[in-house]
């Protein structure tokens, strides 16, 4: 059974030749690259289909793609491909120069006055096939329609002199402008969901506070990490940008005239500019994540704090128990002693002392035998009062002993 065509249709940004302007078009891949015009272009598409391992015109247009833009083999796999970020560079002799990076970014979707909040995980690829007679172009995998509506109106509204034709890193400056402005609405986002934790703290009355505000902080606690995480290598990963590109300018030092050099330069001094803010960006998210920590320490030391004033009103609620306790103790006791067969208060209910005469209810008698009421309950009372205090003590050693393991 023959299998139809496989496709892979991509959204072009195109520059034309004649005037210099950015053209819309879209085509699929495998045409685009038969064409080979050498126009700088960006390209749109989705990894989905490309990633189908099983299937053979899956791979077929894998290698086209790998043997054009220059991609290891081994960039398709879930190590690469769910990497948090890289860079890769390949230079042949021929001048063709290719590179591959990926930038990772959660996206958080905050809504006001409201504890959920959604986020999603943006996984953009990208690979660069730059040669100064042939291809000039650079295939961007997954990217949100946000990102390639704010690159479009960047390559509209710029020069249209921008020297493609010289410096195979003038796609990279436009790719990070871009990466730039998305990184910093996602660290507005996180820090509107931080700092309304801020404003939550402890709002509920005394002695009282919400279970659940800790599940939210750790659970914001959770995107924070995550944030400087990925913003960490996307520093890195501009970084490393940065540096290759040093090297290339280096290598056209002799080998260009001034004016051209000059663009280059320009090039780098974009690449640099880029880099510091997302450095000052990274700077921005560690800084959330000290405050963040210092939310839950604060909001743990007031929960131990209403912990604390709340068992202390109980110890006093106790303690007024104890002291109505302690007042109808004694009359309890002297109730209880008199009411017992060891004594006869003459009304006939008691018993004296056997072949005694009746007084004729005058006169009060007690047993001669209330000593054994002595001999238990002294006893009892003593060894109940040092079984409690043994087991108090069993019990505290065997707690230690067990904070100890």
């Amino acid at each position: 059974m023959t299998l139809p065509p496989f496709t892979l249709n991509v959204e072009i940004l195109e520059q034309d030749p004649l005037d210099g302007n950015w053209k819309h078009r879209i085509s699929d891949i495998e045409s685009y690259i038969k064409e080979d015009v050498g126009a700088p272009s960006f390209l749109f598409a989705d990894s989905e289909y490309l990633r189908r391992g099983n299937d053979p015109r899956g791979q077929q247009l894998r290698r086209t793609l790998e043997n054009y833009y220059g991609m290891p083999p081994q960039i398709w796999s879930n190590t690469q491909w769910e990497s948090n970020g890289f860079f890769g560079c390949l230079e042949s002799e021929r001048g063709l120069h290719h590179t591959w990076f990926r930038f990772l970014i959660k996206r958080l979707y905050y809504q006001n006055n409201a504890i959920d909040y959604n986020y999603t995980w943006l996984k953009m690829g990208f690979f660069t096939s730059w040669s100064p007679d042939r291809q000039k172009s650079v295939l961007c995998l997954d990217c949100t329609s946000e990102f390639q509506e704010f690159i479009r109106k960047t390559l509209e509204t710029g020069n249209n002199n921008d020297p493609f034709l010289l410096d195979p890193y003038c796609f990279h400056i436009i790719i990070i402008e871009a990466i730039a402005r998305t990184i910093d609405d996602s660290i507005w986002a996180l820090r509107n969901i931080v700092r309304e934790t801020e404003k939550k703290r402890f709002s509920a009355t005394r002695y009282q506070y919400n279970p659940a505000r800790f599940q939210t902080l750790y659970e914001t606690s959770r995107h924070v990490i995550h944030s400087w995480e990925t913003f960490t290598v996307a520093t890195e990963t501009l970084s490393k940008i940065t540096r290759r590109h040093e090297r290339f300018m280096t290598s056209k030092e002799k080998k260009v005239n001034e004016p051209d050099m000059l663009c280059i330069q320009k090039v780098h001094d974009l690449l640099d500019f880029y880099q510091g803010q997302l450095y000052g960006l990274k700077i921005r998210t560690e800084s959330m994540q000290q405050r963040q920590e210092n939310e839950i320490e604060v909001t743990q030391t007031l929960a131990v704090t209403a912990d604390s004033a709340y068992m202390k009103e109980n110890a006093s609620n106790m303690k007024g128990i104890a002291y109505v306790t302690m007042a109808f103790l004694p009359a309890t006791f002297v109730s209880a002693v008199f009411s017992m067969s060891f004594f006869n208060n003459g009304s006939g209910g008691g018993s004296s002392q056997p072949g005694s005469p009746d007084t004729g209810g005058q006169d009060w008698s007690v047993s001669p035998k209330i000593w054994i009421y002595w001999a238990i309950a002294l006893p009892l009372t003593v060894s109940s009062l040092l079984f409690f205090q043994l087991g108090i003590s069993f019990i505290g050693r065997f707690a230690k002993s067990l904070s100890s393991r």
